[in-house]
Formats: C-alpha cells, sequence, structure tokens
C-alpha cells in the first residue's frame, strides 16, 4: 500500500471511531463511563490532527549516517642531513618553516658566531635541533618519536645516512658512532645513542659535517 492509501485508511478508521465515540456520549446506557468515552474522543482528535510528516510508512527508507573520514596515518619520512649540511636559516625556513626557538651560542669561541634552531618535524614531537656556525648548519640532533632498534636502520630510516657495512670508530652500551663521507658529503661524526643504558632501542641521532 503506498503514502496515499495508507493515508486515506488511517482517514476512515478515524472517522469511524468518531462517530462510534460520539455515538457513546450520547447513549445513557452505554456501557462506557464519560471520562473514558472523553478520553478516546481527544486520542482521536488529537491522531487526525498529527501532520502528514510524522506519519512512517514501511517503505520509508532510513536515512544513512555517514561516518568521519579516517585520517591517514603518517609514515616516516627521511631528514636528509646530507642535503641540508651548509645551508642557511632562510633556507630551513623555506623547508621547515619558522624555527619554534632560536638561541644564539654563548661562552663557546669556536662555534661563535652561532645559533640554535629548532624546527617542527613530523613524527618527532620534540623536533629538529640544527646548530648554524656562521651562517651554515653543521650539526643535527632528533629525539626520534619512535625508538629504533638498530643504530644504523634509524639514521638510515630518519637521517638518510647509509652507514652500510662501515666500521664503528666507537661501539658502547650507550651508543654506536661513524665518521667518514656519507652521500659525499664529510661527516665528523654521526650517531645513534640510546635514551638509557639499560634500554635496547636508540631515541637520538646526532650529526656533524666539517667546517
Amino acid at each position: 500500500m503506498n503514502l496515499s492509501g495508507n493515508l486515506l485508511f488511517y482517514d476512515a478508521i478515524l472517522k469511524y471511531l468518531l462517530a462510534e465515540i460520539t455515538g457513546l456520549l450520547w447513549n445513557a446506557a452505554g456501557k462506557i463511563s464519560w471520562g473514558f468515552a472523553l478520553l478516546l474522543l481527544c486520542a482521536a482528535i488529537g491522531c487526525q490532527r498529527m501532520p502528514v510528516s510524522q506519519l512512517k510508512t514501511d517503505k520509508a527508507e532510513a536515512t544513512p549516517v555517514l561516518s568521519p573520514p579516517i585520517a591517514p596515518a603518517q609514515t616516516a619520512v627521511a631528514i636528509d642531513v646530507s642535503k641540508l649540511a651548509y645551508k642557511s636559516p632562510a633556507e630551513f625556513e623555506q623547508i621547515f618553516g619558522k624555527a619554534v626557538e632560536v638561541k644564539a651560542v654563548k661562552g663557546d669561541a669556536r662555534q661563535m658566531p652561532g645559533e640554535y634552531r629548532l624546527y617542527q618535524t613530523p613524527n618527532h614531537p620534540q623536533g629538529l635541533s640544527v646548530h648554524f656556525y656562521n651562517g651554515q648548519a653543521l650539526i643535527f640532533n632528533l629525539v626520534l618519536g619512535e625508538a629504533q632498534k638498530s643504530p644504523g636502520e634509524a639514521l638510515l630510516k630518519y637521517f638518510a645516512i647509509d652507514v652500510g657495512k662501515a666500521a664503528p670508530v666507537e661501539k658502547t652500551q650507550f651508543l654506536e658512532k661513524w665518521r667518514g663521507k656519507f652521500n659525499g658529503v664529510n661527516f665528523v661524526t654521526v650517531y645513534a645513542m640510546k635514551e638509557r643504558v639499560e634500554r635496547e632501542d636508540y631515541k637520538l641521532l646526532h650529526a656533524e659535517v666539517a667546517k
């Protein structure tokens, strides 16, 4: 039965109920009480005045509920320090945006004139710390958002430095360190360090290029 057919059917029933209830109200010998008859009459009148928009049909389609879009998971992006080496603060700003913190180097003549700048980076809440000497990026420090089991894999994954099968110049329970030319750039030191000695994973990466 379609919507118009349903409405005609309901209208006929309501008219019949109104007629019956009205007869009961005027019939003194009726077996229904006046109070109950009045209640039925009011209910029937209320239903008759119900707007069509409130009537539901069997064929009414349910409103689809749309789920909120799922944000794509962030993937690890390597910070290629070989390509960032010797760049100026202005060039870094074009890549990472403005530094969230700038601190001038004081008390160390070997690193002056110099400054430390901190940049926001995806997946690493503490950001990338860069030491500029005489306007050139020389030292890079990164605290990983997710620690890594292998120091070599950590350097490759996040600093794009492949130490390969090169033997570390220093290896302790706390860090592994290399030096040499990687990606055509001469690095004074490159290392991965644990957050604590008792842990197995590596949390801090450090790279320094020659002046």
